[in-house]
């Protein structure tokens, strides 16, 4: 089958080529579902292979953000989630990650202490991608955002309690969350 031919993580032309045989020997045998398959296979693949590029670029773009975000240099961990976010908006490879992007940069929005510019974020975020407000990460940054506001402790371990049961919290946002709590108290 030429779907098992390409991964996730490279396509090649030859992948294309590969499919184009699948297709027309799936129609040569009778077989016009799978050739339907097949060719809607090969238009990913070729998909794939024209962004490939812009997803290879942006790969080591989140690890710089998390490494800033770990430094506590919050500032460049937001720019830098918020930019590729922005590009993966537009790419089709890159568009599943974007809700864990804003979510990354809503919480170091929220380590600042800055909650103005973090309410500001989230309503950015969600007129950003229209489907981020409806997302888990979308309702839990707004939920955290608005206890952060309140200053309501208990709601903000409340509503990361419950995020953290089903979709759990890398070490990494759990520390930028214990910071972006105590900042509250200074």
């Amino acid at each position: 089958m030429a779907s098992s031919i390409h991964t996730k993580d490279s396509v090649s032309p030859t992948a294309v080529t590969i499919n184009d045989a699948a297709t027309m020997s799936a129609t040569n045998l009778g077989k016009t579902g799978r050739a339907k398959r097949e060719r809607m296979d090969r238009e990913a693949v070729l998909a794939a292979v024209q962004q490939n590029g812009l997803a290879l670029r942006y790969a080591a773009k989140p690890l710089k953000a998390g490494f800033a975000a770990s430094t506590a240099d919050y500032k460049r961990a937001i720019e830098i989630y918020e930019q590729v976010a922005m590009v993966s908006l537009e790419n089709t490879l890159l568009k599943w990650s974007v809700k864990d992007y804003l979510l990354r940069a809503g919480i170091c929005h929220l380590a600042t202490g800055e909650i103005g510019d973090a309410v500001r974020a989230v309503e950015r975020y969600c007129n950003m991608d229209a489907s981020f407000a409806g997302t888990r990460e979308g309702d839990f940054l707004k939920n955290i955002t608005a206890a952060y506001e309140n200053l309501d402790d208990d709601a903000f371990t409340d509503h990361v309690r419950e995020y953290d049961e089903i979709s759990r919290l890398d070490p990494d946002r759990k520390s930028t969350r214990l910071n972006s709590s105590h900042s509250q108290d200074l």
